[in-house]
């Protein structure tokens, strides 16, 4: 691989199969008689290999006053590298993916750190070297491999509430991932696993299926359960939380480890997953939640009508009422948002406004649109016809002073009989 960076530090304590090197142990073993010795071959691990013995390598002595004394082979992959100053820099692969380290090196421990990776691949983990005495006089120097990682990504989506900005938290909202490269859908294994009957006891796997469908849990998310490669890829709604309308427009992204997915923190580029250490990509859905206004309006002028108690219930599957909102109208049109997409629910009157009779009922479903959707509740005047009759004849009587009044005393209309009956409106109910 072209193009990796790497940097080598003097590392101050020395790893054997024996523990730490005193400066009087000179020989060391190498069961495999391969000219390293098997401390080196223990601290490598996996990710290096040693391939080759080299006759190319160092002819400078620079570098050796550093001090190394922070820095051990106990604290080696975890270190802090920015805090001191390597002693060989800036050593870059070739279009063949080889470099040399151009400085002569004397017995002892050393790190080798991936300072920058190609590009899309990650970096490799500090590696441990240990030159001994009879390595560095039987040759001039050796190979090492050091293999990177490609970059890949787990994928994380997060259903959002398009007005608020706040998670839908709902479960079973779907969702597929399309591969735009390859124009297949993303196909991974889900594994499902028992509840441990005793605290602490292992989890017995139920099943493992594959599938192309994503379902988020009660936090409005799902993380796909493996990595994906470098791509372009775009997410896709396939069912809507309730009380939403299912987003239609496919939402593209690409999995590369030079974008920038926080553009607004200069400290952070990617999200890390917390057991895994694997990069975590966030891909947000926005949906609409469901709208509908509701007017409470006077059957006389169309106004909207202040005062009125109403409410919004449904049945549920039990034939339980479930109140949705309770409110007072105003002089504006109500609004809800998130009620459930084709469910019937009731507009009800519990109170009129006063001098207003109280309004029947009204049903309606919600339809699957991100549009307004209205609904109106009129409501009529009361109206009272109020004749003084003589109770021998029957006939109007004409002269008497009548008064209404309220539970409080109130005078509320007072007038003077004639032959005609007389009309009150908008008197309160009760």
């Amino acid at each position: 691989l072209p193009g990796a960076e790497f940097a080598l530090y003097k590392v101050e304590k020395i790893v054997t199969d024996n523990g730490a090197l005193s400066d009087d142990q000179k020989e060391l073993e190498d069961a495999n008689d391969n000219g390293i010795d098997d401390g080196t071959e223990t601290a490598i691990g996996n990710d290096t290999v040693i391939t080759d013995r080299s006759d190319v390598g160092a002819d400078s002595e620079e570098g050796n006053t550093v001090d190394y004394s922070v820095l051990s082979n106990e604290n080696y992959i975890d270190f802090d590298y920015s805090t001191i100053t390597p002693l060989v820099d800036k050593i870059t692969t070739d279009d063949n993916g080889n470099a040399v380290v151009p400085e002569a090196l004397e017995a002892g421990a050393y790190v080798l750190v991936e300072t920058k990776a190609p590009k899309n691949y990650l970096k490799a983990d500090p590696q441990y070297i240990y030159i001994d005495t009879t390595t560095l006089y039987s040759s001039t120097s050796y190979e090492i491999e050091v293999k990177d990682e490609e970059f890949e990504a787990m994928v994380r989506a997060v259903k959002v509430d398009a007005d608020t900005g706040k998670t839908a938290e709902q479960a079973g909202v779907g969702f597929k991932v399309k591969n735009l490269d390859t124009g297949n859908y993303v196909v991974q294994t889900i594994d499902t696993y028992s509840e441990p009957e005793v605290e602490g006891a292992p989890h017995e796997l139920i099943k493992s299926e594959e599938t192309d469908t994503f379902y988020t849990d009660g936090t409005g998310t799902v993380t796909l359960p493996g990595v994906l490669p470098v791509g372009h890829y775009q997410l896709e709604e396939i069912s809507a939380p309730k009380g939403y309308v299912l987003n239609t427009e496919p939402i593209e992204f690409t999995i590369d480890d030079e974008m920038d997915y926080y553009p607004d923190d200069d400290n952070k580029q990617f999200d890390y997953d917390e057991n895994t250490r694997d990069v975590i990509i966030t891909v947000t859905c926005e949906d609409e939640p469901t709208k509908v206004e509701i007017s409470k309006k006077d059957m006389t002028d169309q106004e909207e009508l202040p005062g009125a108690e109403l409410k919004v219930w449904y049945t549920d599957s039990t034939g339980i009422k479930k109140v949705v909102e309770e409110w007072t109208s105003t002089d504006r049109p109500h609004m809800i948002k998130g009620l459930e997409i084709g469910k019937e629910y009731t507009l009800t009157e519990t109170v009129p406004a006063d001098g207003y009779v109280t309004a029947a009922d009204v049903k309606f479903t919600v339809r699957d649109t991100a549009e307004v959707q209205k609904v109106v509740m009129v409501d009529d005047i009361t109206k009272v016809q109020i004749t003084k009759s003589d109770i021998t004849t029957g006939d109007p009587v004409k002269g008497a002073t009548l008064q209404i009044i309220d539970s409080n005393g109130k005078v509320v209309e007072q007038w003077i009989t004639s032959d005609e009956p007389y009309y009150i409106e908008k008197l309160p109910v009760g």
